[in-house]
């Protein structure tokens, strides 16, 4: 159920981040319920301040339940990022960047986002995975390409980058993995 709510959560964000390049720019908010559960072996360490102080933001909102912490943020360039990080049972973080400007340098591109979010993004294992990989060509056409990326350190499961062109010229970078 809990992945469930997720997904939905996240396909709700991409179509409204998709109308999100006119919105508001006086939209703050946050949704105070960090409660987390007490019943939980560990909890997410994901807080609001990380979601407020991203450099470049035009608004954003964070929600914070039991069982995940979340931000929805507008960028002053018209970008739309959703992170999001949860823990008790499964330990993950997933962070999107939804774009519409003409990406040329993948690689730049995702490391300038993963080090919006460097404490959770393990970027020094991004880092390696381009070195090794070399440098990612864009896409013209709607596509969707996974990256696996390899945790150092053996504790990151199903670490991914996936990139995402859709029929509308978006492009989602998105940075997902569990921990083990």
């Amino acid at each position: 159920m809990q992945f469930s709510l997720r997904f939905l959560m996240c396909a709700i964000f991409f179509v409204c981040s998709l109308f999100s390049f006119a919105s508001p720019g006086n939209m703050q908010g946050v949704m105070d319920t960090c409660v987390k559960d007490p019943n939980c072996s560990f909890n997410y360490d994901f807080e609001e301040h990380e979601v407020s102080n991203v450099p470049g933001l035009k608004s954003y909102v964070f929600r914070c339940f039991p069982l995940y912490a979340e931000g929805i943020l507008t960028m002053n360039n018209g970008d739309s990022i959703y992170v999001s990080q949860g823990a008790c049972e499964h330990f993950y973080w997933e962070a999107s960047l939804y774009t519409k400007r003409g990406v040329s340098n993948y690689n730049s591109e995702i490391l300038a986002f993963a080090k919006l979010f460097s404490r959770h993004m393990s970027t020094y294992n991004i880092e390696r995975t381009f070195t090794q990989r070399g440098l990612i060509q864009p896409m013209s056409d709607p596509a969707s390409i996974d990256i696996p990326v390899q945790d150092i350190h053996d504790y990151l499961n199903e670490f991914v980058i996936t990139i995402t062109l859709s029929s509308e010229n978006v492009t989602q970078f998105k940075v997902s993995y569990y921990g083990g």
